[in-house]
């Protein structure tokens, strides 16, 4: 037995290999069970993404001009907007090549880094560029395949120069230094292959992690002039601009962090959430906000489970 499953109270990996939720499925034949993307089941598993409820009703709800609710340069309104339902879909393991897919996409190439912008984004697209919000977007475009547009490489290049200029501060957190743009940033980042990634974004990178491995993640222990927000003690999946312990482990670990001594005590908590057969529950849900509802409140998560079992995974092997 490996190592990482001698942690859990139970295996569930034929929990998440079952067909009734095809995302999950497909990130645990490529992560848990030796399986290449290009072999039959994980291409299946991969089709199947587009056939399952959360995805047809999405791109049953997109207008013709490719996009949702709101401009198509906004955030706005929150979780129902065009690039919400791109980054929705990401993490659902969409398939990027999908005809509306791209066409949406496309839309938000447009609209959001047009081609004449020397930083490759529309200002008031990003909320005067917090970092939580170009690291949700550039996070949703990558994992569509769309890191090798010249915009979004632009884009990330005015992101690194952000950083070390701005030290990933956020005017809502009094200036201090923001975990969540920090660890939203990372995850855009950790999606790029390594051989596509620059010098400054390896930097950024770096940068990042080091911020978030400052400080005790099991406890939240940023610096903050306000009340801690409780967010980050409640698993959930998808996050919008916040984000909490798990997510953030997982992020981490993708990002090669996950042996790292400062991650015990985060890791240690995100054990301690499982149930007697090895399972997550889902804590915090934005279903009633989304255009389509992923998984439910308060049951047990495969999207969490997979992504406690890839931090174990890659802490004990």
């Amino acid at each position: 037995m490996s190592d990482y499953l001698k942690k859990l109270q139970a295996d569930p990996r034929e929990w998440l290999l079952q067909k009734d939720n095809p995302s999950a499925r497909y990130f645990t034949l490529l992560h848990f069970c030796g399986s290449r993307k290009d072999f039959l089941e994980v291409v299946s598993a991969k089709k199947a993404i587009m056939r399952s409820p959360e995805v047809r009703k999405i791109l049953s709800l997109q207008n013709e001009e490719g996009g949702w609710e709101g401009n198509p340069d906004s955030f706005a309104p929150a979780s129902r907007s065009t690039i919400w339902q791109l980054i929705f879909l990401a993490e659902l393991g969409a398939d990027g090549g999908n005809r509306k897919i791209k066409k949406a996409a496309n839309l938000i190439l447009k609209e959001m880094f047009p081609q004449d912008s020397k930083t490759g984004l529309k200002g008031k697209s990003f909320c005067s560029y917090l970092f939580c919000y170009m690291g949700v977007a550039l996070r949703g475009l990558v994992l569509l395949g769309y890191h090798h547009d010249e915009r979004i490489k632009r884009a990330f290049q005015f992101v690194c120069d952000r950083i070390f200029e701005k030290e990933l501060s956020c005017r809502y957190r009094n200036h201090l230094t923001c975990p969540w743009g920090a660890e939203k940033i990372l995850s855009a980042f950790v999606e790029v292959p390594p051989r596509n990634r620059t010098k400054s974004m390896k930097e950024a990178m770096a940068y990042c992690a080091d911020f978030l491995l400052r400080y005790d993640l099991s406890t939240a222990a940023y610096p903050r002039t306000g009340k801690r927000s409780n967010l980050w003690f409640k698993f959930g999946f998808p996050r919008p601009w916040h984000s909490d312990i798990l997510e953030t482990g997982y992020i981490l670990a993708k990002a090669g962090y996950a042996k790292e001594r400062r991650l015990t005590k985060a890791v240690d908590y995100i054990l301690s959430k499982q149930d007697h057969l090895g399972r997550w529950k889902m804590e915090y849900s934005m279903n009633g906000r989304m255009l389509a509802d992923i998984e439910r409140k308060g049951e047990a998560s495969r999207h969490l489970t997979f992504r406690a079992l890839y931090v174990l995974k890659k802490r004990f092997g």
